[in-house]
């Protein structure tokens, strides 16, 4: 017996997702996207630059801030020239 194409489940997550946001859609009467926004999408795993800078920035900051907090800590030499 063969099975009906449309009671087979998705070969992947992503194809399901898309599977039931296609459904919803058309249950609820939604437009589809256009084929230009759907090309403006960002690729899985894409990170926009300005982002990556900013995350960038955020961890050089905090990475400072921690070893400013470390080095206050530490204890001092007695003489700032002992050997």
């Amino acid at each position: 017996m063969a099975r009906d194409n449309a009671l087979l489940p998705p070969a992947s997550p992503a194809a399901q997702a898309r599977r039931v946001l296609a459904l919803t859609a058309q249950a609820w009467g939604v437009a589809p996207d256009s084929p230009a926004a759907l090309a403006r999408r960002a690729p899985h795993g894409h990170v926009r630059t300005r982002v990556l800078r900013r995350t960038e920035a955020q961890v050089a900051a905090a990475a400072q801030a921690a070893r400013a907090s470390l080095a206050a800590s530490l204890p001092r030499p007695l003489l700032a020239h002992s050997w």
